[in-house]
């Protein structure tokens, strides 16, 4: 899993993030 995650806001997870629920 070292594919970069990104969130709604187009930010690259780190490892170990998830995509915030409150859109942080």
């Amino acid at each position: 899993m070292s594919e970069k995650r990104r969130d709604n806001k187009g930010r690259i997870l780190k490892t170990g993030e998830s995509q915030r629920k409150d859109g942080r």
